[in-house]
């Protein structure tokens, strides 16, 4: 791990021989292998991704940009909004430390709903 400190002589030594402390053992050598989660990219989690990039909220389009907008402008990320009709809005964002890393955010407001689709582009 990053800080110096590790759990492998914890970990490792391990004798007892339960499906909890191989579950354990397995656990961690699959948060250390760095190899295969930078193989694995972004694919193990890309479902949880997709529903997170589709959001519904009751709140109405002025309340949700100003929102956004802070939350991304502050930090490593610059967001940019374009012109949109009333009650919808577009935007770009991109990181600041590395522009290669940027996305979408829309929003619309469909049957009460506000409708926010957010896109995240990382390359490889």
């Amino acid at each position: 791990m990053g800080d110096g400190f590790s759990l492998r002589p914890f970990i490792g030594n391990i004798t007892i021989d339960t499906a909890k402390a191989k579950q354990l053992r397995d656990l961690y050598d699959a948060y250390v292998d760095t190899a295969a989660i930078e193989k694995a990219g972004l694919k193990p989690a890309r479902k949880d991704l997709d529903s997170f990039a589709r959001i519904q909220t009751l709140d109405g389009v002025a309340k949700v940009q100003p929102f956004y907008s802070k939350q991304l402008n502050q930090g490593d990320w610059l967001v940019n909004f374009s012109d949109s009709p009333p009650g919808s809005f577009k935007a770009t964002f991109t990181r600041k430390s590395n522009s290669r890393v940027s996305g979408t955010l829309s929003a619309g407001t469909s049957s009460g709903a506000t409708k926010i689709l957010m896109t995240l582009a990382v390359p490889r």
